[in-house]
Parts: structure tokens; sequence; C-alpha cells
């Protein structure tokens, strides 16, 4: 699931009213860096929407879903491209394979990319990855994937539901700049997950100087919350496993403000238009709902 542009806003103002219960901060999301989540916002506004992707790139690609689930931010699986990032740059290498003389992975018995996943706690029933370098940030790197097919097709996979982006750079490497994404999807984790922030400058783009920090996500189904949730990290990612939450049933989304300041939230509506919502200390309020898909994709 994604937040905010999936569930209707159709419950702004109420106060939450969740039944107390015992909850777990979901914390295998990790905390991803700006660049890492500026370039996780935009798979993920393109996955929901590929259709107005493919105008606002001005292209006409046609072999993706017309709209799949977000990826969530997964703290192993950042830790194997940031580590692959790392070693290129350091070894001078541009490839998928481990890098001879790793730093952190055996070459001969861990080359391939989910093994370097598996080393880092990841069990997966599938996964890609695609590496990058001498882009010169988020947006240059994801338009160079877009418009190479098979990079596409791994940002795109539905099947997909978690991803890891590693950036590294070496001023003496030479390409300086190196990106690795991984993707994958372990037993049948699902996960509502989007970013918060503030569109200050009104252009429908997320950067991290604009990210939204110390919101609570819960979510509520009847009276109760469920198990888990999250608070938006300092580049305002969070992620809530939903893989517990029966199919077809509709869940309540409740935000509430753990900070001391009033925070401003830009909420997309779709792909391109935003809602504002202003949350004042301490305050909280069921922002809207969304159904649970009966699969888990």
């Amino acid at each position: 699931m994604q937040f905010a542009r999936v569930f209707v806003l159709i419950i702004a103002g109420l106060s939450a009213a969740g039944t107390a219960t015992a909850q777990m901060q979901y914390t295998l999301d990790g905390t991803p860096t700006g660049l890492e989540e500026e370039i996780r916002w935009r798979v993920n506004r393109g996955r929901f929407d590929v259709v107005s992707e493919n105008l606002t790139r001005g292209t006409a690609y046609t072999n993706l879903p017309a709209s799949s689930g977000p990826l969530a931010p997964n703290l192993d699986i950042t830790l194997a491209a940031r580590h692959q990032s790392e070693d290129m740059a350091k070894a001078n290498k541009f490839q998928h394979e481990t890098v001879p003389g790793s730093l952190y992975y055996n070459a001969t018995n861990q080359p391939n990319p989910w093994d370097r996943m598996l080393a880092e706690g990841y069990s997966w029933n599938n996964a890609g990855e695609n590496i990058a370098a001498g882009y010169s940030g988020s947006e240059a790197v994801y338009v160079g994937w877009w418009n190479s097919s098979g990079h596409r097709a791994n940002m795109y996979n539905s099947a997909l539901r978690e991803i890891g982006n590693g950036y590294y750079y070496l001023s003496s490497a030479t390409y300086r700049a190196y990106y690795t994404m991984d993707l994958g999807t372990s037993a049948g984790n699902c996960f509502f997950t989007d970013t918060l922030f503030r569109d200050a400058n009104g252009n429908g783009t997320y950067e991290q100087s604009e990210a939204v920090a110390g919101v609570t996500i819960r979510l509520q189904v009847g009276s109760a919350f469920t198990g888990y949730y999250d608070v938006s990290t300092d580049v305002g990612s969070f992620a809530i496993p939903i893989q517990s939450i029966a199919g077809n049933t509709t869940v309540q989304v409740v935000l509430s403000n753990s900070t001391a300041a009033s925070l401003t939230l830009s909420i997309p509506r779709d792909y391109s238009n935003y809602s504002t919502v202003s949350l004042a200390p301490n305050e909280s309020r069921v922002y809207g709902t969304f159904i649970r898909p009966a699969s888990a994709r």
C-alpha cells in the first residue's frame, strides 16, 4: 500500500480514537539518507501511475504494470547497496559482481547481489539490482534507469516490495559518484509506506530539504490499532508492515504530531495534486482510509 496516494481523504479533522493496544515501532526500514529517499520517492510516484510518469518523462513505455504498490525502505538491503557502491568506487570498478577485495563480502562465495543481501540478513524470495555511476543526483540517476529497459523493469516489478539505495562519492574514482539500488521481496511482507514532506516550493516533487520528521503514523482497524506503528525519519520516510491485516479490510490512518512545533504536510491526492494538512503539537488526526487488498501486491 502507498500512503496518501491510495487512501481516500474523507475523514480529516477528526480526533484519533483507536483503542490503546501494545504496539511496536517498525525499525527494519532503517534511516535512509536524503538522496536515497529522493530516489525512492521518484520510483514510488512512478509505480503509482505509469501513464503520468510517461507523460512527465516524455516517453511511451508500455512494458510496465499500470500501477504497482510502493517499495518500502529496508535497512538490510540498503546496507548491501551502500557497500556495493563503496566497493566499486574504491576499487574503481563498475559491476554487479562483488568486487574482488571487497571490504564487506567474499567475492568468491558471495559473488551476486542477492548473496550480499543475504549476508546483511535479508532472506529474499525475489531480488534485483540496478547500478549506475557518474550521474549528478537523484533525478539524473533515476531518469537514466527509467530510460533503460532492464533497469526500468527492475524498478517497476510489482513482485518486489522493498528497496535499498546506496550512494558513494570518491573524487579519485573514474566516475566519482556511484549508485546501487537493491530490490527484494521477503516472505509475504508488504507495507504501508511513503515519504512525508511539505512541498515548500510548489514544484510537486519531494526534495530532502522539505522532509517532515517526527510524525507518528498508526493504522486502525475498527476501534483497535494494529501491531506496528512508525515515526517519520529526518528525511520523511516511514513504513508499516500490513501483511497481518486481513485482505479487503478497511484501515484508517492516524497521524500524530510527536514534536513541540506545528507541522504542515503536503499529502498527495494523486500523481501531481496535493492536499495541505496542518498538525498542532501533540495533535492526532484520523486522516483517511484505505482497503487492504486481498493480494499482497
